[in-house]
């Protein structure tokens, strides 16, 4: 394997458990809603998606964080303490005593964990995107980019295949009194295999750059990036929004989604969600593939998925409404393949969006904040749909319906976009870390 490739992959390695140790919480909520609160259900259920959506909502600060920190540290340094500080949140979290033993600082601490696995995420996969972008060969990037993306996946499959192996295991009773601290327990245990491969292969890539780290310790100006990038910032927050919402919803949230408000039982809920993103995963691979050889526009791609996101949706809250397993299934394998379609050309297109100098922190910036707007609005429609609406499925489904269309808008734009920046006038702004650099 090349040493780019390798580099990249085994890189990948710490991303995946880093969003699988993200991702458990959601997969456990209705255990973590009964342990960490009390009250009605709809109270705990909403006290535990909002603190679930605190995770996101913290990322766009965890961007001018984590940016700030890279320019003064080091790429290597912020890398292995993002996810050294990812493990022993997942760690610490699966040992919080519950509710009924420390009363309110059970949920106190709780949200300080989440807290901190948001912020510490939020540098992965724009780190990734960006040594992608810089170290793979142009016509290897489609694919390069997609195992990128991919790392969010497999995050998602292995957090879900833990779940139902403890679901397996342990009876209700045994999950909701102990064995729900398992795969937290366990997220601690793969962090720091992470950390360690992480040790062994990222000084290659980082250590070179010493003086730089050290001259370049001036704070991120985000609104500089703005100024100067308003319309790249615009697209990719608007493409980056449409596949988070669609993994946020279709993949992370609806097995909790389904047990809770449409009577599913687990067993059958988490088998649909990891044949899904099987499903999601291979479709993914297989398409970035076969687009790299071929010159249709990244761009266009984009575009296409979108649109077609929009009556798959409507089929899926169709199969929702009729209570319907299999034809459920069958919707979501349908989604599945339009998503892989869809963001097989997203991360190249990102990374075209901003130039080399700023790409890290225009990276970081954009797709920080369409996580948080995702995580956020997804769950806050899912809460107010079950309180004020019969029609429970129609308040995801309009935000959904919104960010697809934003998304085919700014598909359209994004030429438009990459020939505005070829040309962008020197950096003068001694505050911007990149100045010195020039």
């Amino acid at each position: 394997m090349e040493k780019r490739y390798k580099i990249l992959c085994l890189s990948s390695i710490g991303g995946i458990i880093g969003y699988y140790d993200f991702f458990i919480y959601i997969f456990l909520a209705n255990f973590i809603a009964d342990k960490f609160f009390t009250g009605s259900l709809f109270s705990r259920l909403t006290l535990t998606y909002s603190i679930f959506a605190v995770g996101y909502l913290l990322r766009p600060a965890s961007s001018i964080l984590l940016t700030s920190l890279k320019n003064r540290y080091g790429e290597r340094n912020i890398s292995l303490l993002s996810i050294f500080i990812i493990t022993w949140a997942t760690f610490f979290m699966g040992c919080i005593p519950d509710y009924h033993t420390i009363g309110i600082a059970a949920p106190i601490l709780l949200l300080f964990f989440r807290a901190i696995q948001g912020i510490a995420l939020g540098g992965e996969i724009p780190a990734l995107i960006t040594y992608m972008h810089k170290n793979i060969q142009a016509e290897k990037k489609i694919f390069a980019g997609t195992l990128v993306l991919i790392n969010i996946f497999f995050g998602l499959l292995i957090a879900s295949s833990i779940v139902i192996i403890i679901i397996s295991l342990f009876t209700t009773s045994q999950i909701s009194q102990y064995a729900w601290r398992i795969p937290f327990l366990v997220g601690g245990i793969l962090g720091g295999i992470g950390w360690y491969i992480r040790c062994n292969i990222i000084a290659d890539t980082t250590t070179k750059n010493k003086k730089y780290h050290r001259e370049n310790r001036l704070r991120i100006p985000i609104f500089d990036i703005i100024e100067r990038y308003a319309l790249s910032f615009f697209i990719g927050i608007s493409l980056a929004l449409s596949m988070a919402t669609m993994i946020v919803f279709f993949f992370l949230m609806l097995p909790s989604y389904l047990i809770f408000f449409y009577n599913y039982d687990y067993n059958t809920s988490f088998k649909i969600t990891i044949y899904s993103i099987i499903i999601l995963i291979i479709s993914t691979l297989l398409i970035s593939i076969v687009i790299s050889k071929t010159s249709i526009k990244t761009w266009f791609i984009l575009l296409i998925g979108n649109l077609f996101t929009i009556p798959a949706s409507i089929f899926v809250f169709n199969s929702l409404i009729n209570n319907n397993p299999v034809k459920l299934f069958y919707s979501l394998a349908l989604m599945a393949v339009i998503v892989g379609f869809t963001n097989s050309t997203l991360m190249v297109v990102l990374a075209q969006l901003f130039t080399d100098k700023v790409k890290y922190s225009g990276l970081s910036s954009t797709y920080n904040i369409s996580m948080a707007l995702a995580g956020c609005i997804v769950t806050a429609t899912v809460i107010l749909g079950c309180k004020y609406y019969s029609d429970i499925y129609l308040m995801p489904l309009y935000f959904i319906l919104f960010v697809c269309i934003l998304a085919s808008i700014s598909a359209a734009l994004v030429p438009k976009a990459i020939n505005r920046i070829k040309n962008k006038p020197k950096i003068t702004n001694k505050f911007h870390p990149e100045y010195y650099k020039s």
